[in-house]
């Protein structure tokens, strides 16, 4: 066997111990627990090539599954180099709901019991969102009232759980997961009379053949003896029951061979919202109980400290296997952190400190930096610092912040408020949410209008004038001019931030967006949007509109690169560019730079996880999946205070940094946090201490359930200098909002707000063209009153 051996040098050469004993171990159940950055991907990769070149298996008896087509594609580009184009072709590589559809299609004819023909089709999202549609007219339930979005999404997940109809109807907790149930058994109704199924009945029904069909699943096994799984801790039900049948049979029914190779990390779980089930190590090793267990520990990507970090954080989760990631990458540089003082002072830390690393060329490239945050609204600030700083990025997994919808959608109301003119913003606002206004009805009125000369505006005002319209859309259009002529007499009553809250909650907008699940998201960036108007409360609401619409215009105008939700580029101006991504997306990416901001209670850990120990821990996943991206710098950022319905909070910083050892961290250059006295709650108080006299995280007071920190200061009160600071305090400011200002290097301004703290008056002054809203201290800053 000469032969071989050469082979097995030539294939294992370059791997560790724990990951040539991965790929070597060829039969029976084999459990690989793969830390980040460890190699995983080259493991099962060459534990295929293996397989087939040193143990004579044929290549049609793999299958390898894969979550991703991407990464389906990428093992497939790895096998054709190590076995060859033909042999790699010969074996199954693909997604579970590709592989399913195989297995359906090859199968068509025993479908007849789930009312399905051999020309079954698949529908894709928005003949599903269809469907759902007729589903809820035929039940006779509003679509205003039970978003498609919503029921769907409650569909999906009752199907990645296994539930039919009835069982959905028996578990309900809440009126609209009954109603969901109902919709479901009709919508299931709807896809087999239209000889259809949907991306979930793919994996329900391969198993319920499988299950069922003893014969059928026999063939299978038969074919595929060697499977692999990646990524195997996001397995939902139907995904793990799948794996189960094909490698060891049903209880009932014991069979298959085996040979189950799952790869995948406990601690990197952070999908259970899709299903994705934590509990898939124990289920795993529970059905295979014979199963080998490799650790791959040896991380290739992070420097020690990092690596410490995470795991500090980490290791207080009870449902995961204990692993020690070590790397032969030194130990690296010290994390850095930094308290800033609010989200725009943490925004503008982040823009310098990647200018200073740009300008001492600690990195080559922009690429080479990421900066990671819980959820999408929080790239607002960030995105508006890097504007201002002249920095290229791009948002990944998303819209930049002013493109997003329900943003725009805001935006439109508030131009038509200052300017009812504004066509475009009308017709963009004109049935959304949904009022009975359709294209239709708006075509009408919009050639009634160019005939009478009229703007949009004037025609729907005089709407009950239209001489074709039926009675229930001049209805609609009559209705709609009353709410604008309501909104805009609330600009002489109401504060900006209370004018926004208004046009939300008037419009029905902002219910809309609350009534659903996955609607939090989206109304968390119309909260954001509202944090950027509190800086205008302070001035005459005519004025702070047009000041806030003209700063949008100017930050939402300029080019960056985005990708939509699946990752796929929509726009790119410079690809060397820093990457603005949420933790979730970045699962499986690497950065040599990384920031990670909003380290505070009720953001990371999010507020709503802070009560659930299970969803607490993967907060701590998620934490520790975010340390991990980075290779050579991790920076930790938060901010002291954060705006909240025109209160100041003053927030408490993440249970996850009292987690890390304090010789892990490096003291911050320049840091606010170094350089003047902290808030921290204790005892039902606000206390005053510099970091430098106090061991690190020795006075944490952790928050409850609710998703803001608690504590909360109102906008007109400034926390209490210390003694030392008191006699410099200036009795009163010298600036008042919507002062007219002159600055020798940004021109002329209006001040949007002016506070006394520390013995010194900070104004924020919008200044007009491209500098657009500053913060400056008196002490330094020269500023000169204009008449």
């Amino acid at each position: 066997m000469p032969e071989h051996t050469e082979l097995e040098q030539e294939l294992l050469a370059g791997l560790n111990g724990p990951q040539r004993e991965a790929v070597t171990t060829t039969e029976g159940p084999l459990l690989i627990l793969a830390g980040p950055g460890s190699g995983k991907t080259r493991v099962i990769t060459h534990r295929i090539a293996y397989l087939v070149r040193c143990r004579g298996v044929r290549p049609w008896h793999i299958l390898a599954v894969t979550f991703t087509n991407k990464a389906a594609r990428e093992m497939q580009e790895r096998l054709e180099k190590l076995v060859g184009l033909s042999e790699a072709r010969e074996m199954y590589i693909g997604t579970f709901h590709a592989i399913c559809a195989r297995v359906l299609r090859a199968e068509a004819d025993l479908l007849a019991p789930f009312g399905l023909t051999r020309s079954f089709v698949i529908l894709d999202t928005d003949d599903q969102a269809a469907l759902i549609k007729q589903a809820l007219r035929d039940l006779d339930l509003d679509e205003k009232q039970y978003r498609v979005s919503l029921i769907h999404a409650l569909i999906s997940r009752a199907k990645n759980a296994m539930l039919s109809p009835y069982q959905m109807a028996e578990q309900a907790r809440r009126y609209t997961e009954e109603v969901a149930a109902r919709v479901y058994r009709r919508y299931q109704q709807l896809l087999r009379s239209n000889n259809s199924v949907d991306f979930d009945d793919l994996l329900m029904l391969t198993e319920q053949l499988w299950r069922t069909e003893s014969e059928v699943l026999a063939r299978y096994q038969q074919r595929w003896q060697y499977i692999h799984v990646d990524e195997f801790q996001d397995c939902n039900v139907p995904q793990y029951k799948l794996i189960r049948l094909l490698g060891r049979g049903s209880y009932e029914r014991p069979g298959g061979s085996g040979n189950v190779c799952v790869v995948g990390d406990d601690d990197q779980m952070i999908y259970s919202w899709r299903g994705a089930s934590a509990e898939n190590v124990q289920a795993f090793e529970r059905d295979f109980p014979e199963a080998r267990i490799i650790l791959l520990e040896q991380n290739y990507r992070s420097t020690q400290h990092i690596l410490d970090a995470a795991q500090c954080v980490v290791r207080r989760n009870t449902a995961r296997k204990e692993k020690r990631l070590w790397t032969a990458l030194g130990q690296g540089e010290k994390l850095i952190y930094h308290e800033a003082y609010n989200d725009e002072a943490e925004g503008l830390y982040v823009a310098d400190e990647i200018l200073k690393l740009l300008a001492r060329g600690e990195v080559a490239h922009r690429g080479e930096i990421a900066v990671m945050y819980r959820t999408n609204a929080q790239s607002r600030a960030l995105e508006e610092q890097f504007l201002r700083a002249n920095i290229p990025y791009k948002v990944i997994g998303s819209r930049k912040f002013y493109e997003r919808k329900e943003v725009k959608d805001m935006l439109a109301y508030l131009r038509l408020l200052l300017n009812p003119h504004d066509d475009l913003s009308l017709q963009r606002i004109i049935n959304v949410p949904n009022r009975k206004i359709g294209p239709k009805s708006l075509g009408e009125l919009q050639r009634w209008a160019r005939e009478e000369q009229l703007s949009l505006y004037d025609a729907l005002q005089r709407s009950e004038d239209h001489p074709t319209l039926g009675r229930a859309a001049k209805n609609a259009l009559q209705q709609f001019a009353h709410l604008l002529a309501e909104l805009r007499s609330s600009v002489a009553e109401l504060r900006l931030p209370e004018l926004l809250d208004r046009v939300a909650e008037r419009t029905g907008y902002g219910p809309e967006l609350r009534a659903s699940p996955e609607g939090e998201e989206r109304w968390s960036n119309i909260l954001e949007l509202r944090r950027v108007a509190e800086d205008y409360a302070e001035i005459e609401t005519s004025l702070a509109l047009e000041l806030f619409l003209e700063n949008v215009a100017l930050v939402g105008g300029a080019d960056v690169a985005q990708t939509g939700e699946d990752g796929t580029l929509l726009h790119e101006e410079d690809q060397d560019a820093v990457t603005l991504i949420t933790l979730h997306a970045a699962k499986g990416l690497e950065f040599p730079v990384v920031f990670i901001v909003g380290l505070d209670e009720g953001i990371l850990p999010h507020g709503r996880s802070i009560d659930s120990p299970e969803q607490l821990e993967e907060e701590r996943r998620l934490a520790y999946v975010g340390f991990t991206r980075a290779m050579r710098r991790l920076y930790l950022v938060r901010a002291r205070r954060r705006s909240y319905f025109g209160d100041v909070v003053y927030t408490e910083p993440s249970r996850f940094l009292a987690d890390i050892p304090p010789d892990l961290f490096a003291s911050s250059p320049g840091s606010e946090s170094r350089r003047q006295s902290s808030t921290w709650e204790r005892g039902g108080r606000y206390e005053s201490y510099d970091h430098d006299h106090e061991d690190y995280g020795s006075r944490r007071v952790y928050g409850g359930a609710a998703s803001r920190p608690r504590r909360s200061v109102p906008a007109d009160t400034t926390f209490t200098p210390s003694s030392a600071d008191v006699s410099s305090t200036p009795a009163a400011p010298r600036f008042q909002p919507g002062d007219r200002v002159l600055h020798h290097l940004f021109g002329q301004g209006i001040v949007l707000k002016s506070e006394l703290e520390s013995g010194s008056e900070f104004v924020e002054v919008q200044f007009q063209g491209k500098h657009g809203k500053k913060r400056l201290s008196l002490d330094y800053a020269r500023l000169e009153r204009l008449p």
